[in-house]
């Protein structure tokens, strides 16, 4: 008669994902708990003696796009922007793109804004 299979108990939260049951000696994949805010695909072994091991693909937190603004410093309309991006952003009314082109802005990885502006807005005609 074969010994009962061994394995590495479920968990139903580590590390953002949620985890099967695992064979000894095997790797699966977990599933990232998206209301939780991560994103991805999670892996991690059981290991020989039933007990899992570090994780070796994580999952990714899920970073929220940079909000719209209207009228940064009264001049500058910014959109949603996804992370890691850079927007082009609108003059506001009495104000004029320079020549060098439209206003432009990065939305960092993290999903804030870079309060630096390149071709910020102008003072213009109305």
């Amino acid at each position: 008669m074969l010994p009962p299979a061994r394995y590495c108990p479920a968990q139903e939260q580590y590390e953002g994902a949620s985890w099967p049951n695992a064979t000894v000696g095997t790797t699966v994949q977990g599933t990232c708990i998206e209301e939780n805010g991560f994103t991805g695909l999670a892996s991690r072994s059981c290991s020989e003696s039933a007990v899992w091991g570090p994780i070796i693909t994580p999952c990714s937190l899920i970073v929220p796009d940079c909000p719209p603004i209207i009228g940064y410093l009264g001049r500058t309309n910014w959109p949603s922007t996804k992370a890691g991006n850079t927007a082009t952003g609108s003059c506001a009314i009495g104000y004029t793109a320079p020549e060098a082109g439209p206003p432009q802005r990065e939305c960092y990885a993290n999903g804030t804004w870079n309060s630096r502006v390149t071709n910020d807005c102008e003072v213009g005609a109305w």
